[in-house]
């Protein structure tokens, strides 16, 4: 039987230094990586919150922190190739919204509201998976939806948040994917062949009848996947389209390695 060990690191990751620390203690213990598998976030009705670093907590924990730890794990995950190296960041694809973007503004410094930084976290995260796929064609990115899963995020929410949380599961309880199926679905997502790398190196599990998926930029097998629950396409394909037309992903990117320059 496959045998393993889990250990667990708790740190605050609404900061990039906590995120830097729990790296290093990843890379001092491990030579490659197979699966980086991130679910970050807080919840909070506050405006914008800075932290000490002067990133917003939300935008932080669903977004800045994630592309954090994937650029400083992905030697690891690199080495982990020919064999499984992948990236999943669980968000929301498909919920991206040009109204709610300011590309001009992507740190949300003028501009935040609870609804854009959710958007700007979709739409960012989407773009930084494209650009590390070109750069790093042997791992793929996966960035999937989990549909309406009752987790306990909550729990340690105010009493507003949490009956807002719980009046919408039970509108949406038609909807609901089961806990544990949607921990099987998401098994899938980080482990199957259906999302390979960008080389072509699959290095995932084939369940014997499994097509390659239509990557985030319409190519088949592109390296970057936008993902359902059900591990189909899921993505506004109209706005992803308009913005890649300006350069979107290059500029999200080199912002993104801007604010972890000047937070250093």
């Amino acid at each position: 039987m496959p045998e393993a060990k889990a250990r667990f690191i708790q740190k605050d990751l609404t900061l990039l230094k906590n995120v830097d620390e729990v790296c290093e203690e990843i890379k001092a213990k491990e030579t490659k990586l197979n699966l980086l598998f991130m679910t970050t976030g807080t919840m909070s009705l506050k405006g914008r919150d800075e932290t000490s670093e002067g990133l917003d907590r939300k935008l932080t924990t669903n977004y800045y922190a994630r592309m954090r730890f994937t650029q400083q794990l992905l030697p690891l995950l690199q080495a982990a190739s020919p064999q499984l190296s992948r990236v999943v960041s669980v968000l929301s694809p498909g919920e991206e919204s040009l109204t709610s973007f300011h590309l001009d503004d992507l740190g949300l410094k003028n501009n935040f509201s609870l609804r854009t930084a959710a958007c700007h976290a979709i739409i960012m995260t989407d773009f930084a998976f494209e650009e590390m796929a070109k750069q790093h064609p042997t791992t793929s990115f996966v960035h999937a939806y989990p549909g309406i899963v009752k987790t306990g995020f909550n729990k340690e929410a105010g009493f507003a948040m949490k009956t807002a949380v719980n009046a919408a599961y039970v509108l949406f309880a038609p909807w609901k994917v089961n806990i544990q199926e949607s921990g099987e679905r998401h098994l899938y997502a980080a482990t199957s062949a259906a999302y390979p790398a960008k080389s072509g190196n699959e290095g995932g599990v084939d369940m014997g009848n499994e097509k390659v998926m239509k990557g985030s930029t319409g190519e088949i097998g592109s390296g970057a996947y936008l993902i359902g629950s059900d591990g189909e396409f899921r993505a506004n394909e109209k706005a992803l389209k308009e913005l890649r037309s300006k350069g979107a992903g290059q500029q999200i990117w080199e912002q993104t390695l801007h604010t972890f320059d000047t937070v250093k």
